[in-house]
């Protein structure tokens, strides 16, 4: 349980911070009294105690979904879960000792995850943001110069472009963590916490229109047609590129020239350009014509300027106090959740987090109920996984499922192998922290690795 719950504290999201440790150790030991408190107050009564169990599954999931960070109301209904099966009798002290001791492997499990991530390599959230956000920046670029590459030169194999849209919709989700991870770890971020906002979505903004480019050029390279982009347009579009440079490199050095500032807007300049230039069909949804084509790529190209001049009030944070101009920081509005839970997440009740909060609690009670049927305590486990495939970042997809399906199986049948074959060989604990540290290993790589693997 101790491992369990360092893999819960280690996912994006949960926070990396002594606040949300202290709260998640506030929220497991609220879930151990609970549970012990129900068992003592009716004994022996598993009409009580089974629908309480799948009440504190469906609002565990419930307020994970609802609150600033998922894992305070997880732990909580994890450790209640775990807690009930151990009081089997209230009248044994060694039940309690056992309930107990649950609390107290979960607590030591989220201390030590979240030291581990807090201060032995102490991750810096602004600093991978804005180094992503620039590298995003020189992704885009490359991407755009497909439109301006001969036939023959076009990337156009389907598992580079895959790649590029799946690193796309992943960076989406990562830069929001991490942007959350640093209004935690310091409040000097919350100054600026509005421009770095605006600036996820204009650089993703020019991701996703970049990735249309080069999509578009490797439709037309399979068929061995040449864009023939107009000079005017590629003039501009390589002023694109230029200005994506730029901006990366500021961006990367934390500082913003008075000479970028001097820059005139893109958007307007590519519009004038491209006048002319416009599709040969009313069908807006063929690409296969080259003037189609082209007028697709002049379209996402003007969405890159216009993401690229909207950067302008997006990186006041960047420049010296003396040439800021008050854009984009702080609002008097602006009001960062200063508690875990918020009140909208009860007086403003969504019906599908309810939904997936029914579910959740089904799937648990389920697994429950039927491993009490079969007399089988150390199954507990099951519930636990009920529960965690049940929250958002783990996708309800039948592919997901599969998938979860092949790493337990591939886990337990490494840990097996290692248990009939490695262990009889180990007589001291040095080579088996290695071992087992091997399995863990790999196991967080997976978990934080491509969505189509994690």
């Amino acid at each position: 349980w101790l491992i369990l719950t360092i893999f819960i504290v280690s996912m994006p999201g949960t926070g990396a911070s002594v606040v949300r440790c202290l709260q998640r150790l506030l929220s497991i030991a609220v879930g151990c009294v609970i549970s012990i408190g129900i068992v003592i107050a009716f004994p022996q009564q598993p009409w009580v105690q089974v629908p309480a169990i799948a009440v504190v599954i469906g609002l565990g999931i419930y307020l994970s979904r609802t609150s600033a960070s998922p894992s305070i109301p997880l732990l909580g209904a994890l450790t209640m879960i775990l807690s009930i099966p151990g009081v089997v009798d209230s009248a044994s002290p060694e039940s309690i000792t056992k309930a107990l001791w649950r609390l107290v492997e979960i607590g030591a499990g989220n201390i030590i995850g979240t030291l581990c991530q807090a201060f032995l390599w102490p991750e810096r959230p602004e600093k991978q943001l804005v180094e992503s956000l620039a590298s995003s920046l020189r992704r885009s670029k490359q991407r755009m110069h497909q439109a301006l590459l001969p036939a023959s030169e076009v990337v156009t194999d389907s598992g580079r472009l895959a790649e590029n849209e799946e690193q796309i919709m992943n960076s989406l989700a990562l830069w929001t963590n991490w942007l959350d991870n640093a209004v935690l770890s310091d409040r000097g971020v919350r100054e600026h916490h509005d421009g770095l906002m605006s600036l996820i979505g204009a650089t993703n903004q020019a991701a996703v229109a970049s990735e249309q480019i080069a999509r578009i050029a490797a439709r037309m390279a399979t068929r061995e047609v040449s864009l023939e982009i107009p000079a005017a347009v590629a003039e501009q579009i390589e002023a694109l590129e230029a200005r994506c440079s730029r901006y990366a490199d500021a961006i990367d050095a934390g500082q913003w020239p008075a000479e970028l500032d001097a820059l005139s807007a893109l958007a307007n300049e590519l519009s004038e350009a491209s006048i002319g230039t416009s599709a040969s069909s009313p069908e807006a949804s063929s690409l296969e014509a080259p003037a189609n084509a082209r007028a697709a790529i002049v379209s996402s190209a003007v969405s890159i300027a216009q993401a690229l001049d909207s950067m302008y009030d997006d990186v006041d944070f960047l420049r010296p106090v003396s040439r800021r101009k008050g854009l984009r920081t702080r609002s008097p509005e602006f009001v960062r959740e200063r508690s875990t839970f918020s009140t909208a997440a009860f007086t403003k009740i969504n019906r599908v987090d309810l939904a997936s909060s029914a579910k959740g609690a089904l799937a648990g009670i389920l697994a429950y109920i039927y491993l009490a049927a079969i007399d089988w305590p150390g199954g507990i486990t099951a519930v636990v996984t009920a529960v965690l495939i049940c929250l958002d970042n783990y996708g309800a997809m039948i592919l997901k499922s599969v998938l979860r399906v092949a790493g337990a199986f591939l886990g337990g049948l490494g840990s097996l192998l290692i248990i009939l074959y490695v262990i009889p060989q180990i007589t001291t604990l040095t080579p088996f922290l290695v071992v087992t540290s091997l399995m863990f290993g790999v196991g967080a790589w997976v978990q934080t690795g491509s969505a189509r693997i994690s």
